[in-house]
């Protein structure tokens, strides 16, 4: 019974694309939008000050220095998030296929040049995040 009412329910629908000519109209496009990756930060009670001059005195410093797009950052004023990053994703959702990135790797290089040594800038970044409560990230876009 079930498997009949599936089957007529995709024939119902695929009928109706027809009629419509719904399916026969679409074409294979691409978004034509900018992307985003959006993420929020909750810092630890008290700690916001002291990540704030990390960032400032370190990452945005080693973004400046590897000439990579610092994100946009907005202070939250409401709601469980300190901090919202933005930042633009230059090859659009490709972006998003990367573990370390070219522009990852230019920033840590330059965060190492900055600190004095890889293991150095790896320990900043683990100073920055044990700032953190918590983090959630999204990718967002805005159309053309």
């Amino acid at each position: 019974m079930m498997k009949k009412f599936l089957k007529s329910g995709l024939a119902m629908t695929a009928a109706l694309l027809l009629a419509t000519g719904t399916a026969h109209a679409q074409e294979a496009s691409k978004r034509d939008a900018i992307y985003y990756n959006v993420v929020l930060v909750d810092f630890k009670p008290g700690k916001t000050g002291a990540a704030l001059k990390i960032i400032k005195d370190y990452f945005q410093k080693a973004s400046d220095m590897a000439g990579t797009a610092k994100p946009v950052q907005h202070g939250m004023m409401t709601g469980n998030w300190d901090m919202m990053l933005i930042w633009t994703m230059e090859g659009g959702m490709a972006d998003a296929e990367w573990v370390n990135s070219p522009r990852d790797l230019k920033w840590i290089t330059a965060l190492a040049e900055l600190t004095g040594s890889q293991e150095k800038a790896m320990a900043k970044w683990q100073e920055y995040q044990s700032l953190v409560a918590k983090t959630t990230s999204a990718y967002s876009y805005v159309e053309n």
